[in-house]
C-alpha cells in the first residue's frame, strides 16, 4: 500500500527522538540498561587500541556492573568532535577509574508526546494527500454529457 510506507518511515524517524540520556548513580545501574559512559582523558588514550582513537563516550547495553567496572555491549562510540560510529554489540569492559560520568537512556515524556501528536498529524496529512491525489483526474463514470439537439 502506498500510504503505509511513508507513515512507517515518518514514525520510525520520529521515534528516535523519544529518549534522553540522564545522569545515573552507579549503584542504581542494572544489566540491560542502555548507558552512555563518558571516559576520562587518560582512559580515552589507554583504551584507544580497543575502541579507537579520540573516543570520549561509549554507548551500549550494560551487561554487568560491579567493583571491577562496567561491561558494555557497545552500540556506538562518540569522538571528541561529536561524531558517532556504530558498533554491533561488541563487548568492552571499562574500569570504574576510567569513567568520568554515566548516563542512562530514559524515556522522555515530552518528546514522546510530541512524537505521538506529530506522528498523528503527519500520518493524517499523508493519508489526506494520498486520498486526494488518488482521486484526482479519475473518471468514475458519473456525471452527464450534453447532447446537442
Amino acid at each position: 500500500m502506498r500510504v503505509r510506507r511513508p507513515c512507517c518511515l515518518l514514525l520510525a524517524v520520529l521515534s528516535a527522538a523519544c529518549y534522553d540520556y540522564v545522569p545515573a548513580r552507579r549503584d542504581r545501574l542494572m544489566p540491560g540498561d542502555h548507558v552512555a559512559v563518558e571516559l576520562t582523558t587518560e582512559a580515552s588514550l589507554a583504551l584507544a587500541q580497543l575502541i579507537g582513537p579520540l573516543v570520549t563516550t561509549v554507548e551500549g547495553r550494560l551487561t554487568s556492573v560491579d567493583t571491577t567496572g562496567f561491561a558494555i555491549a557497545v552500540t556506538q562510540t562518540r569522538l571528541r568532535d561529536g561524531r558517532g560510529y556504530p558498533w554491533n554489540g561488541e563487548p568492552v569492559r571499562v574500569p570504574p577509574s576510567d569513567v568520568l560520568s554515566v548516563r542512562v537512556r530514559h524515556l522522555s515524556v515530552v518528546k514522546t508526546g510530541a512524537v505521538v501528536v506529530g506522528g498523528a498529524l503527519g500520518a493524517s496529512a499523508i493519508i489526506a494527500a494520498a486520498s486526494g491525489a488518488g482521486g484526482a483526474g479519475r473518471n468514475t463514470g458519473g456525471g452527464g454529457s450534453v447532447h446537442p439537439q
